[in-house]
């Protein structure tokens, strides 16, 4: 099954419990890509973004209730306002790991 070949990280786990691991270096390489290849115009949005996951393999799941889709994980991420490219590009991201 193709699904269980797939992986997001190509770095050993740490010795110690990091539930973000698999994901991690996946964010870090899109900062990275954005940081070199993108210039963001003079309006920026920073903003609380959910991503929803409703089975049990969500490493982070939480609930926030102010949200409208409350359970899954939470970014911290910033969005360039300027509509040249015709819609609003995210372009920084931050997990946010919990408590």
């Amino acid at each position: 099954d193709m699904m269980q070949a797939l992986r997001l990280t190509n770095i050993p786990h740490p010795t110690f419990c990091d539930r973000f691991h698999d994901v991690r270096q996946m964010i870090d390489a899109f900062n990275e890509h954005y940081i070199k290849n993108y210039i963001p115009g003079w309006i920026s949005c920073i903003d609380e973004s959910m991503c929803v996951w409703l089975n049990k393999y969500c490493p982070g799941w939480m609930c926030v209730p102010r949200k409208p889709h409350p359970f899954g994980n939470e970014y911290h991420t910033i969005c360039d306002g300027n509509l040249k490219y015709g819609a609003p590009i995210m372009y920084q991201v931050e997990l946010v790991e919990g408590k």
